[in-house]
């Protein structure tokens, strides 16, 4: 994953086991992890937590963003995007994780 520090990447279902270990991963690259979870903010920061603790102890100043939204909704999916385009002026990666599997886009 050379290459990622000072990108931002948004990490769907980002409160699952998953989702946390993708997310923590991107931030010891020095990448800037917008967190998306759904219904409970207290899974959304537990992740954040976890996140800037791995920059830290990889030596990488990060910043995240915590975004509520469902992934089956079109219009969540817009908004979560629209948010971190507006806070870090692009989005390099997305990482849609669902239940078992996931997909990784590189803009």
């Amino acid at each position: 994953m050379n290459g990622l520090a000072g990108k931002t990447a948004l990490v769907t279902g980002a409160n699952s086991e998953t989702g946390q270990a993708i997310a923590v991963r991107l931030a010891r690259e020095g990448c800037n992890v917008v967190i998306n979870y759904g219904r409970k903010i207290e899974e959304g920061k537990y992740t954040e937590k976890l996140v800037l603790q791995a920059a830290d102890e990889a030596g990488n100043s990060v910043q995240t963003l915590l975004v509520q939204g469902d992934i089956s909704k079109e219009d969540d999916i817009v908004r979560m995007v629209n948010i971190a385009i507006e806070r870090f002026g692009s989005l390099d990666v997305l990482v849609e994780q669902r239940r078992n599997s996931f997909c990784i886009s590189f803009a």
